[in-house]
């Protein structure tokens, strides 16, 4: 597998994972009205989505690149989404299904599920055009930062001693999300790893006084140490496995219908 596909998968998987990209030019309009509060009770049932799917073995440079713009436009502003929401937590204490139900009701739909494209069919895709400067160009754009990141960022740079102190309580508080997440309620997948996202960021901006570009920024700084680091090595593992435990609780719910 060739570079270009390897980092891919990390930069754009992570991307859609966590920003949870979608059809976000109808978000914001000037017109809408933005409720303050979400109530009600916890619910699986996603958005309305219309899938037109796409035959990946005859898409053009020039749909994948649309496609990645669509991508790169819904996760600026689902990163404007995130970072409203963090305040609100920040500021008001809330609860984690009241924090899912606020990204359940804020969040744009998936542009990958309204194109039907497998992220495995993405990625053979970039490895396709990967001599294409658009595109390279392209994931450039998703993997850094937004504007609006660089704009509220004062480049500050953690030691590895605060980066595992950080880590360490992210760790704390999935595990506590997970628990949570066990009294039998059924979430949306992509709704619940988003929330837990939101919710544990939240938490470490208002313990820590540091945003996630600072965290991100000082992990790449450090890499070469951390790679090295038992601790550091052990406290990623433990959260990748506590993701699991959260995704693992759902799919036994959805099982059991």
């Amino acid at each position: 597998m060739s570079e270009l596909s390897t980092l891919s998968k990390v930069a754009i998987g992570a991307s859609l994972a966590l920003a949870t990209a979608g059809a976000v030019y109808v978000l914001f309009r000037k017109e809408e009205q933005i409720p303050e509060k979400a109530t009600g009770s916890v619910t699986s049932e996603p958005k309305d989505i219309v899938v037109e799917k796409i035959d990946a073995s005859k898409i053009t440079v020039e749909q994948l690149l649309s496609i990645m713009d669509r991508i790169i436009e819904s996760q600026n502003v689902m990163k404007g989404v995130m970072k409203r929401i963090t305040d609100e937590i920040t500021s008001g204490d809330l609860t984690f299904v009241q924090a899912y139900e606020r990204v359940k009701e804020l969040q744009p739909n998936d542009p990958m599920e309204q194109t039907g494209l497998s992220m495995n069919e993405f990625d053979e895709l970039l490895d396709k055009f990967q001599e294409d400067p658009r595109i390279l160009d392209s994931i450039a754009r998703i993997m850094g930062p937004s504007e609006e990141d660089m704009a509220g960022d004062d480049g500050k740079i953690l030691t590895v001693k605060e980066l595992i102190e950080i880590h360490q309580y992210m760790l704390d508080e999935l595990r506590g999300i997970t628990e949570e997440v066990k009294g039998g309620m059924k979430f949306d997948p992509r709704t619940l790893t988003v929330t837990a996202q939101v919710l544990v960021g939240a938490k470490v901006e208002k313990k820590f006084k540091v945003g996630s570009p600072a965290v991100e920024r000082s992990v790449m700084t450090h890499q070469a140490q951390l790679a090295t680091d038992h601790k550091f090595a052990t406290i990623n593992m433990m959260m990748q496995q506590a993701m699991t435990e959260l995704m693992g609780e759902q799919n036994l719910l959805v099982g059991r219908e």
